[in-house]
């Protein structure tokens, strides 16, 4: 654990927004790589299964009906849901006698949970596939404009890192995303930067085939970007034979059993109580009530896990936590309304930030001069 006196006065908390400057199809976009021939040819996204694009076409309408946003979440919540329904259908006696009496209502039910299982297995394949593509490599072409706006993200982290510390310039980060951009930013640019600056993400190497997780190595590099990911990765694999945590490169990831995929959903969602996901929520909040200002980039505040962990930490501090929040659309009230709404979910003490201590910015991250816009805003937070 760092020591008080080396504890970061910021924090940094990245979302889905965070990621769309690289070309990830984040929120709103993400239907875009279910349904578009175009993209799903040009990424190698594989075809649908014949069943699946009405019923993810019914949940898209569904989910705009009831005000929700279309990520892949969202879609394979429901289809979870349709899963459960199929399975207590079939194991209770009243509700089989009362709506599967009959063999033709058997087996129409019997085929929509196989197009549901297959538009799970549809969507888990292209999040797999999508987030695991290096979207920094790739942008290296003379022609391409997405390069020297990556260049420019990892050089406000390198700032923020060395606003931390000057000597020992060091960032936590955190993350709900599954795409590897930070592991790729890190790897492209950061022995340009001066000082060099590494990250460390749990993982020896951190992109090293089969490297076992391991929190000794947070311990064992005190300097550098600190990586947490809170809900998994696209590289993140369990070893049902071993219980260890493996990560894999790219090229090994369509070897893989999906089932063994570790993520939120839809990959292995039992490992939440247990390392990696239980070492990066302890060290969210312990940074939550020793930092001065967590700022979120891109981040929908819709993530009760996170939001708890933010609202508890704000009721235990003496000062109050300051949040700079980055996205083109939320507002002071926005933000609030969801950490209200959050903090009725949790039985928990907590304390929700004032409107004077949330500080929006209404940027297209990665886009123009934004580095100058949140740094202008850090420094008027910090000196209060």
């Amino acid at each position: 654990m760092h020591s008080t006196t080396t504890l970061p006065k910021i924090v940094l908390f990245l979302g889905a927004g965070a990621s769309s400057v690289a070309g990830y199809h984040t929120f709103a976009g993400f239907p875009d790589l279910i349904f578009s021939d175009e993209i799903r040819n040009q990424e190698r996204l594989g075809q649908l299964h014949s069943t699946t694009q009405t019923l993810l076409k019914d949940i898209e309408q569904s989910l705009h009906i009831v005000n929700k946003a279309t990520t892949h979440d969202n879609f394979l919540w429901a289809l979870n849901d349709y899963t459960r329904l199929w399975h207590v259908l079939r194991v209770d006696d009243v509700l089989r006698s009362r709506f599967l009496r009959s063999t033709i209502q058997w087996s129409e039910f019997a085929y929509f949970a196989q197009t549901v299982e297959d538009a799970i297995h549809d969507l888990t394949v292209t999040t797999v596939r999508h987030y695991s593509a290096n979207k920094v490599k790739a942008s290296r072409q003379p022609i391409d404009p997405n390069y020297d706006p990556m260049c420019e993200l990892f050089e406000f982290y390198r700032l923020l890192a060395v606003r931390n510390n000057s000597q020992a310039p060091y960032l936590p980060v955190f993350t709900t995303n599954y795409d590897l951009l930070l592991e790729d930013l890190t790897a492209e640019f950061g022995h340009r930067s001066k000082p060099a600056l590494k990250l460390v993400n749990g993982f020896a190497g951190c992109t090293q085939d089969e490297a076992i997780w391991n929190e000794q190595q947070y311990e064992a590099q005190p300097e550098g970007i600190h990586l947490y990911r809170l809900h998994g990765c696209v590289s993140w694999y369990w070893d049902s034979s071993e219980q260890t945590m493996l990560q894999y490169c790219r090229n090994e990831i369509p070897e893989h059993p999906l089932a063994n995929l570790c993520a939120i959903y839809p990959g292995c969602d039992g490992s939440l109580g247990s390392n990696p996901h239980a070492y990066g929520f302890r060290k969210l909040n312990e940074m939550l009530l020793n930092c001065t200002v967590a700022l979120f980039i891109g981040f929908s505040f819709r993530d009760n896990d996170v939001m708890h962990i933010l609202l508890s930490a704000n009721a235990q501090r003496k000062q109050p936590l300051q949040l700079i929040v980055v996205d083109p659309a939320l507002t002071n009230k926005t933000v609030i309304e969801r950490l209200h709404s959050s903090g009725l979910k949790t039985q928990h003490p907590v304390r929700r930030p004032e409107a004077r201590n949330i500080h929006c910015i209404n940027i297209q991250y990665g886009i123009d001069n934004f580095s100058e816009v949140i740094s202008n805003v850090i420094d008027q937070t910090l000196k209060g």
